[in-house]
């Protein structure tokens, strides 16, 4: 081994690399900023690491070493080829690292002998690192964002950061599975470690009401489980750190999108002429006074007309209105604690707009029957759901086709309850003529067509665009299948009875009239 060494050239340790404002440019660099912080607080835990995983951490601690320390780990490697003693690149010395253990210990190993040296050691390496690193300036120009739009503390966003570095950094990520969680090592204390800040401020991070989980960013495990798992990019968190989301403007594309302009009119809705009333005089104060908590609950049967209802409410106050996402960029549904996190981003994104609304269609997968779960497993709590319903800036339009399975502590929260029955006999007669005014249907079938109370605008609309494109002696027969098919089986109109919340001073609850029906 002596003859091999000696005709080694020294390789001297490079430069610290160049700083780039992006974090998942600079991985290498942070972990080793994270696991020096953990070493030197934890001994323990580099008994651990340096045990489990040497040439894993000698290739991220490398380096930082002291030169003579890195010296020696550079003969090892080439002595028990681990490496070409040809090659004197950095690169390929800490890339080619063997995984098999030799017989003769690692030098980090051997440091272990001399616990005193090897901590000053570590901690003149972490001196080094965090003379360098600028951690807490080099976030990525979308969290700075997040950070004023959604209030995040820099801490928060540090603790994103870390966590996008245990996603993407393949040795660091192992080198922390290795290492299960140190005994009485709290996820507080892990925070405080690997951010370098004090208990309280990790306490602060870590809230049950932290907006980094209620956003969708950040998972965090609070059950006994080794680092690598401790925290994890949520959704959101994925793709801002993936570069899938490079902006505001991409996120809010993606929580939401413009609602369509409607396809009926006030005079569709004569039967609800008596609630469309004081809604609108309801929805028109807390635009212009900027209210907060306002939402509005509309339910019925499918085909009823809520969502062209929802469209023609925010036509007629002059807003800007804006559907939650149901689906992500590859047309998959997306869970309902994502929609839930894709409400709130809305809701804080539009917080400075002048005359916003959010409209939140099909809200049963959102609000689903206790026997469920869903609140547990979904990720997100019923305190928050309340305290979005009670805080939210930008009125909201929830419509669902049922609400008995809804929780009655969320139902108080809603400041008005709309129900939208299948019209009474008369309107519908007048929707079916004003639907089929241009097409060869006859009399006697528009009569017979309005008998059916089963049948809602949205079916009526649906088969009329297809029977205008079918032949002029086929319109009638192409609109009676269609509308036959669209036909629904006639679902009860839900009734509930509401008391006013302790919390609101008015709730308003309208339910459709039994004669008018």
């Amino acid at each position: 081994m002596s003859a091999q060494t000696s005709s080694i050239r020294r390789i001297a340790v490079p430069p610290p690399p160049v700083i780039d404002p992006h974090p998942l440019d600079r991985l290498d660099e942070l972990a080793a900023l994270y696991l020096l912080r953990l070493m030197v607080a934890l001994p323990s835990a580099s008994a651990l690491l340096i045990t489990h995983a040497e040439q894993r951490l000698a290739r991220l601690l490398l380096p930082w070493l002291p030169e003579s320390f890195a010296d020696e780990i550079r003969r090892y490697q080439v002595a028990h080829q681990l490496v070409d003693e040809e090659d004197e690149g950095l690169d390929f010395l800490i890339k080619n690292m063997g995984s098999e253990r030799p017989e003769e210990p690692h030098p980090l190993s051997v440091a272990l002998l001399r616990p005193q040296r090897l901590q000053a050691m570590l901690r003149r390496a972490l001196q080094r690192v965090e003379q360098v690193a600028q951690e807490k300036t080099s976030l990525p120009p979308i969290v700075l964002e997040l950070e004023k739009r959604l209030g995040l503390d820099r801490n928060s966003s540090r603790l994103l950061q870390f966590t996008a570095v245990r996603h993407n950094q393949q040795d660091f990520s192992l080198i922390l599975r290795r290492l299960r969680q140190p005994k009485n090592l709290r996820a507080t204390q892990a925070v405080a470690i690997f951010l370098g800040i004090d208990d309280q401020a990790a306490r602060t991070v870590l809230r049950r009401d932290n907006l980094l989980e209620m956003y969708g960013l950040l998972r965090i495990e609070r059950s006994d489980s080794d680092l690598e798992d401790l925290f994890s990019l949520d959704n959101i968190g994925q793709q801002i750190f993936n570069e899938e989301i490079q902006d505001i403007d991409g996120l809010m594309r993606r929580a939401c999108a413009p609602v369509n302009v409607p396809e009926l009119k006030r005079t569709d809705y004569p039967h609800l002429a008596t609630a469309l009333k004081p809604l609108m005089a309801f929805l028109r104060q807390v635009l212009q006074k900027k209210q907060v908590g306002a939402n509005v609950l509309l339910y019925g049967p499918p085909g009823t007309g809520k969502s062209q209802l929802a469209r023609l409410l925010v036509k007629e106050l002059r807003a800007e209105g804006y559907s939650v996402s149901a689906e992500d960029d590859d047309k998959e549904p997306l869970r309902p604690s994502q929609r839930m996190q894709s409400f709130a981003l809305t809701q804080r994104f539009l917080a400075q707009t002048r005359r916003s609304v959010v409209v939140f269609d099909e809200i049963e997968d959102v609000f689903p029957d206790d026997d469920e779960n869903h609140h547990q497993r979904s990720g997100y709590r019923k305190a928050w759901v309340n305290q979005l319903l009670e805080s939210n800036p930008v009125p909201g339009i929830w419509i669902a086709n049922r609400v008995h399975q809804i929780d009655p502590a969320f139902l108080r929260r809603f400041s008005f309850h709309l129900e939208v029955p299948v019209p009474p006999l008369t309107v519908r007669s007048k929707i079916l003529t004003r639907h089929l005014h241009d097409l060869t249907v006859s009399a006697a079938t528009v009569a017979r067509l309005a008998q059916d109370d089963s049948l809602a605008p949205a079916q009526v609309a649906s088969a009329a665009r297809f029977a205008r494109a079918s032949a002029t002696a086929e319109q009638e027969a192409a609109f009676m299948l269609v509308g036959i098919t669209k036909r629904q089986s006639g679902v009860a109109s839900t009734r509930i009875a509401l008391t006013t919340s302790a919390s609101r001073s008015h709730s308003f609850f309208y339910c459709f009239p039994e004669s008018q029906r």
